[in-house]
Formats: C-alpha cells, sequence, structure tokens
C-alpha cells in the first residue's frame, strides 16, 4: 500500500501517527510525509526558536527513523495557513503524485488554525481518495470532540515513535522530556482502550472496505 501522511509542521506527523507510519513501513508499505509549511518560527521579541532549514532537517532525521521513504514540504508560513484554493490544490497534485491508497491528516476540529486548514483543505483535495483518517498531534481543548474509533496496535513501534519525537531536538529542548512522555503515555491510555500495550487513535472521514 500506499500511505500518505500530511501535518502542518515539522514533528506533528511523528507526535500523531509516528508509531502507525513504522508499523506500515515496516510491513514494506510505502510510506510518503508531507510537510505543509516551513515550519521556521520566533517568539514574540523575533528571536528564531526554530529555523526552516533545521526543522526540514529534524523532519527528514525522523523520516529515517521511522523509515519513511519520501518527505515533501509546501512552504506556506508557520501560523498563516488559511483553508484556500491554493492548497487544496498544492495537496491535490501530491496525492495525484502518490495515488495513496490512506490517506492521513489532521483532525478538522483542532484549534490549531494551521492544523484545522489543512484537515479542511485534504478533505477537497483527497475528494477522490479511498481512505482518509484525521489524527490528533495536540491536545488543548477544542469545542469539537474527537470521535476516535479506529485504533492502531503500535506495541512494538513505540520506541521508533518516541525516537521519532526525540529527533526534533530543538523542540525537545524548548518543551522538555514532559512534552514526550505525555504523548507516550497517551497512546498507553488509547492502548488500554481496545487491550493493547500502546495504541495511536484516528477519527475517520472514510473507508473503502
Amino acid at each position: 500500500m500506499r500511505i500518505l501522511a500530511i501535518g502542518a509542521h515539522a514533528d506533528d506527523i511523528e507526535l500523531g501517527l509516528g508509531g502507525t507510519l513504522s508499523k506500515y513501513a515496516a510491513s514494506g508499505n510505502e510510506v510518503h510525509s508531507l510537510l505543509v509549511t516551513h515550519s521556521a518560527y520566533s517568539d514574540f521579541t523575533g528571536k528564531v526558536l526554530r529555523s526552516s532549514e533545521v526543522a526540514l532537517q529534524e523532519a527528514k532525521n525522523a523520516a529515517i527513523i521511522l523509515g519513511i521513504s519520501d518527505v515533501q514540504c509546501l512552504g506556506y508560513e508557520t501560523k498563516k495557513v488559511t483553508y484556500t484554493v491554493d492548497l487544496i490544490e498544492d495537496i491535490n497534485r501530491q496525492i495525484d503524485r502518490i495515488r495513496p491508497d490512506i490517506i492521513y491528516t489532521h483532525w478538522d476540529g483542532d484549534i490549531n488554525q494551521d492544523h484545522s486548514a489543512i484537515a479542511q483543505a485534504t478533505i477537497v483535495a483527497g475528494r477522490n481518495a479511498p481512505r482518509i483518517l484525521m489524527y490528533r498531534s495536540n491536545w488543548y481543548k477544542s469545542y469539537k470532540h474527537f470521535e476516535n474509533s479506529i485504533y492502531v496496535d503500535i506495541s512494538e513501534h513505540i520506541d521508533q515513535k518516541i525516537k521519532s519525537i526525540e529527533a526534533h531536538v530543538t523542540e525537545v529542548s524548548r518543551r522538555g522530556s514532559g512534552w514526550v512522555e505525555f504523548f507516550k503515555s497517551h497512546c498507553m491510555i488509547n492502548g488500554q482502550e481496545v487491550g493493547v500495550k500502546y495504541a495511536e487513535s484516528f477519527q475517520p472521514v472514510k473507508w473503502l472496505l
């Protein structure tokens, strides 16, 4: 199968479905990732917290850990992604190029504006794709509920997920080890819901059996 994971920023894909992608790759599937933004950003004083060059290199380092064969970046500006025809067409071109069997994208109820815009654009761009699942890569409170009803057992791939998150050195150094542990703990909670040690969960948009 061909898998396409779409993320707004370098680290989103690893946080939301790193274990799932590692499992796909280990089984011989073709795994692609698409970053929409260049992922550089600054604080309110203008101090650069992560450059685009560092972000992309960290994403590529994480991809190696997970077995992702192809990393593409659209270069949109961080924190300024909006739901537009241009965004839909840019994602559509990647879908046409890869012809994925499964597309993973952000949850459309995410309060991060980049995330929600990309989710909406992916659903339209992937209108002819057979399967689309949405994932969460942060856990800020939203006015919507994440209806996660599809789970993937990543018990044998939790180490790869954690290492892929840790490959984003700039983010780990800024947020601390508790940030990594939070996502590991959430995978444990998901796992308890379905009777395995660790799992990642997804909200379906559509799924062709």
